[in-house]
């Protein structure tokens, strides 16, 4: 007889996550996510917005209608400031990926 054991990790699985922008907002404001997930933004308006961390360390660039950008969430993204980002070209645009870590 073999004896077989199955092999369990420590890692949390990832999880994929979406944001939309529509009406000049983001829609989770707020958004949950844990270090390894990946978050998605789809641009649902008529002009182009961005994706940028308050600090720069991380940015979409131009997110055209009908458009989406992915990220996948690491410790950069909370370093400087907790996940908080905004639209480059709408500085009234602001959101934030708020660290769910355990």
């Amino acid at each position: 007889m073999i004896a077989t054991t199955a092999a369990s990790s420590n890692q949390p699985a990832s999880a994929a996550h979406q944001v939309l922008i529509e009406r000049f907002a983001y829609d989770p404001e707020v958004l949950p996510v844990k270090i390894g997930d990946t978050v998605t933004w789809t641009n649902r308006d008529i002009v182009p917005h961005t994706v940028t961390a308050e600090d720069g360390s991380w940015d979409s660039g131009e997110i055209a209608p009908g458009a989406t950008w992915s990220m996948t969430v690491t410790d950069q993204t909370f370093a400087e400031t907790a996940g908080a980002y905004f639209c480059g070209y709408h500085p009234v645009m602001q959101s934030r990926l708020e660290n769910e870590q355990d």
